[in-house]
């Protein structure tokens, strides 16, 4: 071994020493105790080995958070198991005893020991009383987890009162030390599905979302096509950005329109709802990207409005455009939820003025247009060579595109339209599948 190998592993063999207070066996007899020093000596020693190979490569990563919505009770009682793959935030605190809320020594998450991103496993659980006292645990040695097994079958337990015993490997001898259930924000899988938190290594922001609560699965049930869009984007996840990872990515570039209009339309053209828009826009928007976003208001869209306008919950994404504009035969700069109150004289449609008007057209990085691709005004569409972004065209129907239009836009942008179809009813069909999944979780716990 290299004098500098020595020096190391000395050094964390020393460290590990030091820190050993802080998995002292609690007074509550849960069998916390040291982690394996020597091993993750080694790991740091390999660690300092691939940094200095001059061979080794480099690829770059997503540095960014990932946003997640903290688990209920419901996805608690149905995924919280021993041996389940868990993500706990950075800086949260594991303690030696689940006792009095916590007690004993402590270490904390993100350390050398816990780096984010690290595979986490739930090891055991405490319930405690009202005055954070230990009621009842069972924990086992990490080699002898009964994975996938639940702690007991009681149902509507008091999470709030539950803490976890987590680990980080099956060959570790002893469990880490105890969190609350309530500090997980992800409950990522089961030991042995060969997954990872791997892609939480950058932390996780945790953001507010109503829970589906039994009334709301109900009422859904029972009226599936009242559904408003504030409860679609309460059930629904984020989306992430369909503009950019389906209808553009996941489409190619068609060329000749003509080329899509001749398939079946389902097939070839790819669908995004409105909903979907607003959280495209939104993260384009957080990314320094410069949208515009024009709405079609004319007479021909006029059985379509309510779809275009059903923003719901999520005003606030679609208004981080750079700039909104509504067109019929006239048209104005507005803002999201004035859609539907903005006269622009709806006995025309003139697509091309509003598009020739954008200042500074070239700094645009996407122009998305919601159109039934209708131009009847005499406004000759304007060069704009200059943009280099993306236009994306999202018709509420496809029986007839104005294929003239589209390649009108092409010539003028030098650019291919992507053209997508909006389709609301998918949001819909979704949330109501995820409700359904709700109430048979209801159904099986009361069983």
């Amino acid at each position: 071994m290299k004098f500098w190998r020595q020096i190391v592993l000395a050094a964390c063999l020393g460290l590990a020493m030091c820190c050993q207070v802080a998995y002292a066996a609690p007074p509550d007899d849960l069998g916390i105790t040291t982690p394996i020093a020597l091993e993750q000596a080694e790991e740091i020693i390999a660690s300092l080995t691939d940094q200095n190979n001059p061979n080794a490569t480099t690829t770059t990563v997503d540095t960014r958070p990932v946003h997640v919505v903290a688990p209920d009770d419901q996805i608690l009682d149905l995924n919280m198991l021993y041996g389940s793959r868990v993500v706990i935030p950075e800086g949260t605190k594991y303690y030696a005893s689940a006792d009095g809320g916590g007690s004993g020594g402590y270490g904390t998450i993100g350390n050398r020991y816990t780096p984010i991103g690290t595979d986490l496993y739930v090891g055991g659980f405490a319930q405690l009383d009202e005055n954070d006292r230990l009621q009842r645990h069972r924990t086992y040695n990490p080699t002898y987890v009964p994975v996938s097994d639940r702690w007991q079958e009681d149902v509507g337990i008091l999470w709030d009162r539950i803490w976890v015993a987590i680990y980080l490997r099956p060959k570790d001898q002893t469990p880490l030390g105890w969190v609350p259930a309530r500090s997980i924000v992800v409950v990522n899988g089961i030991l042995g599905d060969d997954n990872s938190n791997a892609k939480y290594a950058n932390g996780v922001v945790v953001d507010e979302k109503p829970a589906i609560g039994p009334d709301l699965v109900q009422d859904a049930l029972k009226n599936p096509d009242s559904i408003v869009p504030e409860i679609i984007d309460t059930i629904l996840p984020d989306p992430g950005n369909v503009i950019e990872n389906i209808v553009i990515n996941g489409q190619n570039p068609p060329g000749d329109p003509r080329d899509i209009y001749y398939y079946d339309p389902d097939d070839s053209i790819p669908a995004i709802t409105t909903r979907e828009i607003a959280y495209a826009i939104e993260d384009y928007a957080d990314n320094g990207e410069k949208v515009a976003l024009l709405l079609d208001a004319s007479a021909s869209v006029t059985r379509y409005m309510s779809d275009i306008s059903s923003y719901g919950a999520y005003i606030d994404k679609v208004n981080k455009a750079d700039i909104i504009i509504t067109f019929a035969k006239e048209y104005q700069q507005i803002f999201a939820e004035e859609y539907m109150s903005t006269d622009v004289d709806g006995s025309g449609t003139d697509l091309y003025q509003p598009l020739n008007d954008l200042a500074n057209i070239a700094e645009y990085d996407r122009i998305v247009i919601v159109t039934d691709t209708q131009h009847n005004a005499e406004t000759v569409l304007q060069s704009a060579t200059s943009f280099t972004g993306k236009i994306v065209v999202v018709c509420p129907q496809i029986d007839d595109i104005y294929l003239s239009v589209l390649d009108e836009i092409d010539a003028a942008f030098n650019t291919t339209v992507y053209l997508s179809r909006l389709d609301n009813e998918l949001d819909r069909i979704l949330a109501l599948q995820i409700i359904a999944r709700e109430q048979a979780l209801y159904d099986s716990l009361a069983a």
